[in-house]
């Protein structure tokens, strides 16, 4: 990203990032993403289209770092998108509402924007079981949920539920009888050391619903003695 507030873009691949116009505020503006990692608006009356070819530093009005935390939700009755994010070293988590100039736009951008909305996965609301073992590594693995992890979450209204270990076959019991009916997960997130993680696998293999379970993501926060920790 250049410096004042401008983010260095192909200029030919400019076109293909085009995601329409919106009104924040207001004011006019054209949205752009880049796959990955960012999405940007910048003044409509600002005449990027016909800078030459090669990388240009593009100055910007909003940037949406797909590396911090955001949420797209879709505004019902309208052509509005609300963007929710926070930048690294902030805490509130700030609220941006967009309103685009056509119906078909803002179906178009909320399908790109829900490959990074973290509170849905295809169309779908996570749901996410989380399973801590205070006592792994350092023993701060609960820490770690309470100051981070479930703030996050509740920020994001995701739901999910905690689990936290008491013996050396609560994952095993858990995780075999785990019943997808009751309780339809979208993701499992472990905060404990590797143990933790064969545990939950070995047991998947023991629940009549294995098949869906080894369907289910699972994230890994290292929280074991062998693990490394800033």
């Amino acid at each position: 990203m250049g410096a004042n507030n401008s983010i260095r873009v192909s200029s030919a691949l400019l076109p293909n990032y085009y995601l329409g116009k919106v009104v924040k505020n207001n004011e006019e503006l054209d949205m752009y993403y880049v796959p990955k990692k960012y999405i940007f608006t910048v003044p409509s009356d600002q005449k990027i289209a016909d800078c030459k070819t090669g990388e240009i530093d593009i100055p910007f009005s909003d940037l949406y770092d797909y590396n911090n935390f955001l949420l797209a939700s879709k505004i019902k009755q309208s052509n509005d998108i609300e963007l929710r994010h926070f930048k690294n070293r902030e805490k509130d988590i700030k609220t941006d509402r967009f309103h685009f100039m056509t119906q078909e736009d803002h179906q178009k951008v909320f399908k790109i924007l829900n490959s990074v909305n973290m509170s849905h996965r295809d169309g779908k609301e996570r749901y996410i079981a989380v399973i801590v073992n205070p006592i792994s590594g350092q023993k701060k693995s609960l820490q770690y949920y309470q100051t981070v992890l479930k703030p996050i979450l509740e920020s994001a209204g995701i739901k999910h539920d905690m689990y936290q270990t008491d013996s050396e076959h609560y994952v095993h019991d858990l995780i075999s009888t785990l019943d997808l009916e009751k309780n339809p997960y979208s993701d499992f997130v472990l905060i404990s050391g590797d143990g933790t993680f064969n545990q939950v696998v070995n047991a998947y293999f023991e629940n009549p619903f294995k098949d869906e379970l080894l369907k289910i993501p699972i994230g890994f926060v290292p929280g074991g003695s062998a693990n490394c920790n800033s």
